[in-house]
This record gives C-alpha cells, structure tokens and sequence, in this order.
C-alpha cells in the first residue's frame, strides 16, 4: 500500500515512462462551448451572492482578507518547491528522453516539503 495521499489517483503531470517504440502522441480534447457557458453562468450567479453578503458585513470583507494573504503566502511558498521541478523538466526540449537516476529520493523530500506546508 502506497503513503500517497488519497487525490494523487486523479493528479496527473503528463510524464510518461516508455521505452521508445511505445511512444504515442497524446490525444487533443475538445473544448465543449455550452458547458462553458453553463459554468460561466452558474459562476456569475454565485459572485453576485457572495458580493451581496460581503457588502454588507465588515467583519465578513476582514476575515476574507486575512484568509486571502494566508492563501497567497502558502502559495507562494508551494511555487518555490514546484516551480524549479517544471523548469528542469522543461530544459533541452530536443532532447526526447529524461535521465533522473535517484529520482525517488529527491521526489519524496520534496513531497515532504509542500505536505509541511499544506497540512500546517
């Protein structure tokens, strides 16, 4: 049994392990216009709510405040952990393979790190 935690079944980064002659491109999705829509218009709706009720309640406009700057602190601490792994990735996109011996080792202490973070 793995110690991930339970929403890494749906996390997907879009990194494939294959040998070379298993090697696909992957599939275009279409962006369904309507259902955007419908969202967009649902979305709507609940921003008018929440702007109705805020309005109205100073204590409401502080606290969204304070969580806000919590948010975009933890935030940007998570940036700093995530981002340097992307950019590395990114590095010579000629290059059709990546090396990472002892990849393990370095995933789960960074793992560590933004879980400390998260879950604080």
């Amino acid at each position: 049994m793995s110690n991930d935690p339970e929403f890494m079944d749906s996390f997907d980064f879009g990194i494939e392990f294959a040998d070379s002659e298993d090697i696909t491109t992957p599939a275009e999705q279409e962006v369904n216009e309507e259902r955007i829509n419908t969202l967009e218009e649902k979305l709507d709706v609940l921003l008018s709510k929440v702007s109705e009720g805020s309005a109205s309640n100073y204590h409401m406009d502080e606290y969204k405040e304070l969580v806000e700057s919590q948010v975009k602190d933890k935030l940007s601490e998570v940036e700093r952990l995530v981002l340097p792994l992307l950019y590395n990735l990114k590095k010579n996109e000629g290059k059709e393979y990546i090396y990472w011996p002892n990849r393990s080792e370095v995933i789960d202490k960074q793992i560590q790190k933004i879980l400390s973070i998260t879950r604080d």
